[in-house]
């Protein structure tokens, strides 16, 4: 459950979070876990596009 989780941070962030096509994937969690994941996803979704506009979106461009 915890490479599940760790897992789904870490595309979430590679991925440029916009396109959390991971959220809905079938993982074995619990209830509270699921929906702290959820909330770290939106969290890193507003950081990844608050620091996109501080960098210009260079990274969006790698």
């Amino acid at each position: 459950m915890a490479d599940a989780y760790l897992q789904r941070r870490a595309d979430a962030v590679t991925t440029g979070g916009s396109r959390i096509r991971f959220a809905s994937a079938p993982v074995p969690m619990t209830a509270a876990a699921a929906e702290n994941l959820a909330g770290d996803l939106t969290a890193l979704q507003h950081t990844g596009r608050a620091l996109e506009k501080v960098s210009g979106g260079i990274a969006a461009r790698m």
